[in-house]
Formats: C-alpha cells, sequence, structure tokens
C-alpha cells in the first residue's frame, strides 16, 4: 500500500532522518518506537504530507485525496474547543458537505463505537483525556482515511488507562481495517497492538519486524538494550548456570569466543548455600524486584516477581533464553 524509500530528512544541515526504508501492507498496524528526538514525529510528518523529505521517495498505491485521505491524530488530540463532541466527530462530512441523513447516520455510529454517546452535546473540556482521545480517532475514521497516523497516543494517558486503551485501539483499527501508522516512545503498547515494529534511533531504522522477532532476536545489541535491560557475559561464565532443557541445545551451537547476552527476566535463582552466585543488591523494581548477582567478577541483573532471598544469599542461576542478535 505504502513503500518508503531512501527517504532522508534534514534540518540546518542536521541528519534527523537516515536513509528510511520499509512497506506498510493494507490494514496493517505499524508502530515505530524509539526514544524522543529520535526523528518519530518527522517520519509521521512526512508520511502524512505536512512535511517535505529532503531526498528519497513515497510511494502509494492510490495518491491521497479528499476521497482517499491520510489523517493524523495528533498526541494533544486538536479538537474544536466550542464544538460538542457530536460536532466535532461529524467535522469532516460537514467539510464535505454530505447530506444531513448520511452525517447523522456515520456519526451516531462512532458514537457508539466509541461509547460516547452520553456524552455527545457535551465539550472536549468536559472529557477525560481517554475520552478525548476517542473522539479524536472517531473524527478521523468518520472520512474512512485510507491512512491512519497516530503521533505518541498514549502520551497524555495515565498508566493505569494506556492497557484499556491499547485494547481499545486495536480493537477498533481491525474492525476498520484502516491502515494504521503509530509512532511511539511507549514499546509495551506498541508491541501488544502492532502487526510490526521498527526501532528507530537517532535517525536510522535499524530494524522492523514482528514483535517476537524485534524482541527475542534483535539485528543488534543497540536493538536489544532499547527494549529492556540486558547482561552481557563471557562465553566461559555460562559453565555458573544451569540450563532450561530448551536452552541446552542451542548453548551447544555457539561461537566459544563470543560474549552472551540474555534480557533480565531471563534467568531464574535458586538458593543454594553452596550456588556460585551471591545476593549484592535487592530493589523494587515496580511489579518486580531487582536482584544484583556477582557470579565471580561480573554482576548481573534479574527481574523476579517475588522472593525472599536477602544480601548474602548465595544462588544458582538457570538460564532460560538467550538474545541471538539476527546476522
Amino acid at each position: 500500500m505504502l513503500v518508503i524509500k531512501n527517504l532522508s530528512k534534514f534540518y540546518n544541515k542536521k541528519n534527523v532522518l537516515k536513509d528510511i526504508n520499509f512497506q506498510v501492507k493494507e490494514e496493517e498496524f505499524l508502530s515505530i518506537i524509539g526514544p524522543s528526538g529520535a526523528g518519530k514525529s518527522t517520519l509521521l510528518r512526512i508520511i502524512s504530507n505536512l512535511e517535505k523529505q529532503s531526498s528519497g521517495e513515497i510511494l502509494q498505491r492510490k495518491k491521497y485525496s479528499k476521497e482517499n485521505p491520510a489523517i493524523m491524530v495528533f498526541q494533544d488530540f486538536s479538537l474544536f474547543p466550542h464544538m460538542t463532541i457530536e460536532d466535532n466527530i461529524a467535522y469532516g462530512l460537514k467539510m464535505r458537505k454530505v447530506s444531513l441523513e448520511e452525517k447523522k447516520e456515520k456519526t451516531q455510529y462512532l458514537l457508539r463505537w466509541f461509547d460516547l454517546e452520553e456524552k455527545a452535546k457535551n465539550y472536549p473540556t468536559e472529557l477525560s483525556a481517554g475520552q478525548q482521545q476517542r473522539v479524536a480517532i472517531a473524527r478521523a475514521l468518520i472520512v474512512n482515511p485510507m491512512l491512519l497516523l497516530l503521533d505518541e497516543p498514549f502520551a497524555n494517558l495515565d498508566k493505569n488507562l494506556k492497557m484499556d486503551t491499547a485494547l481499545f485501539i486495536k480493537k477498533t483499527q481491525k474492525e476498520f481495517g484502516i491502515t494504521t501508522i503509530m509512532v511511539t516512545h511507549d514499546q509495551e503498547e506498541a508491541f501488544f497492538i502492532s502487526d510490526r515494529v521498527g526501532i528507530l534511533i537517532n535517525g536510522a531504522l535499524i530494524q522492523i519486524d514482528k514483535p517476537e522477532i524485534i524482541y527475542h532476536q534483535p539485528v543488534n545489541l543497540t536493538a536489544a538494550q532499547f527494549l529492556g535491560q540486558v547482561n552481557t557475559i563471557p562465553f566461559a561464565y555460562l559453565s555458573f548456570f544451569h540450563f532450561s532443557s530448551e536452552l541446552q541445545a542451542t548453548i551447544a551451537t555457539l561461537d566459544k569466543t563470543e560474549h552472551i547476552s540474555f534480557r533480565y527476566e531471563s534467568v531464574s535463582i535458586t538458593p543454594d548455600i553452596n550456588g556460585p552466585g551471591e545476593v549484592i543488591e535487592s530493589l523494587i523494581w515496580g511489579k518486580t524486584i531487582l536482584y544484583k548477582i556477582r557470579i565471580r567478577d561480573i554482576i548481573i541483573g534479574i527481574y523476579v516477581l517475588h522472593s525472599s532471598l536477602k544480601v548474602g544469599d548465595k544462588v544458582i542461576p538457570t538460564l532460560h533464553q538467550i538474545i541471538n542478535k539476527r546476522k
């Protein structure tokens, strides 16, 4: 549906997007994740024709038009404060001068779908951030866009709202079959709702693939570390670990001269007074406990959901999964 080919963008000689290449499939939900300042919003604005690239091409199956628009939903929602929710949603149809009957039918359908019927006569300032976001997306969908572009849709939401919102966005995108590109720094929600995910760091798209491949088979250590905490140890130190049965065959195929990387949550620990590891630090880290374990002259981090271990306890680490960097 959409092909981004060798796209670059310069601001005052600063290269903020560097030779970007990817394709977007029909009815796909694609997310681009990356840290603040990586160039995510700039990329989205270029795709939406709000900005012009410095070089490269955007090839489309159909050109954007009044009948086939690309609609961008901004992170501040950009609702009309002087209009009711009903009028905000219907705005695109009003500008297209559709019949009153059609406008009412489509608006009422979206009010029901987005659970906003009781708020139809309210104004944006009377709604929660989550409700305002639903209005913004409903306003975009009412004109049946060929492409929906979401700029940091979770940025203004409380943490408790994010999962419900992600679920609703995923359900809505599939129901309406709208090709969607989202940019966000919130990787958990991106992984949850996306068909594919791209990682944009320092203006370069370093990997794009299915979420499970991005997470477990990152293209390099930079990609792996962006997605979460990583331990990297010399191969020789694996002799101090036990291995899950499914990992044993993989370990036997590894290059013994290379370092091995694994995520904090890919290790479990068992108390043992003769264990090779020693707990040197214990911290509450959100919903998990973060343990720092010393094994000889290296220190590794481990996340566990619950444990009664304390500093000084001896442990045996068991490795369940390693990061297989893609060649």
